[in-house]
C-alpha cells in the first residue's frame, strides 16, 4: 500500500487551520458550520450586515462553479435549518422563501450588502481569503436608506 504523505500533511494543516478559524469565530461571537467536508459556511449575524433580524451564511465554494450565500428563512436564526440559497452575482434564489419574513425590501438589502462587500464576499467564496477573522473584520454593514 502506498501513502501520499504530502496529502496527509496538507489535510492535517487544513484541519488545524479550520479549527483555529472556528475557535476565533466562536471568540468573536460568530459561528461556523460544517455540513460535510465540502460545505463550510460562517454565520454572519445581522449586527454585522446591518439587515434587521437576517442571518446570512457564507463560505468558500468548494465544488460549485458559481458563488453563493445562504439566507436564514427565520429571524435571527443561529442554526442553518431553514435556509434558501442565493446564487451571486445573478441573485437567483433556490429554495422556498418565507415571504412574511424575507420581504422584497429585505431581499433588496441583502443584495445591496453583497454589492457593497462584493470584493470581500467574492474573495471569500473563491478561497482567496482563508482567514475568517479578516473577513469578519472587514465586513461593512449595508447602507440603510431608510435610516436618518
Amino acid at each position: 500500500m502506498k501513502f501520499n504523505i504530502g496529502w496527509q500533511i496538507n489535510e492535517a494543516y487544513a484541519y488545524c487551520l479550520d479549527y483555529l478559524n472556528q475557535l476565533n469565530n466562536w471568540l468573536m461571537g460568530t459561528y461556523c458550520l460544517y455540513f460535510s467536508e465540502s460545505f463550510y459556511v460562517d454565520r454572519v449575524p445581522s449586527n454585522l450586515t446591518g439587515i434587521d433580524n437576517v442571518t446570512l451564511w457564507i463560505g468558500p465554494n468548494t465544488r460549485q462553479k458559481f458563488k453563493r450565500i445562504f439566507i436564514a428563512n427565520k429571524p435571527n436564526e443561529k442554526h442553518p435549518e431553514n435556509l434558501v440559497m442565493m446564487r451571486i452575482p445573478e441573485y437567483k434564489i433556490t429554495g422556498k422563501i418565507n415571504k412574511e419574513f424575507l420581504t422584497p425590501e429585505k431581499m433588496e438589502q441583502i443584495k445591496n450588502w453583497i454589492i457593497q462587500n462584493e470584493k470581500l464576499v467574492f474573495d471569500y467564496c473563491d478561497f482567496n481569503t482563508y482567514d475568517s477573522s479578516a473577513f469578519f473584520k472587514n465586513i461593512k454593514p449595508v447602507n440603510n436608506r431608510s435610516s436618518p
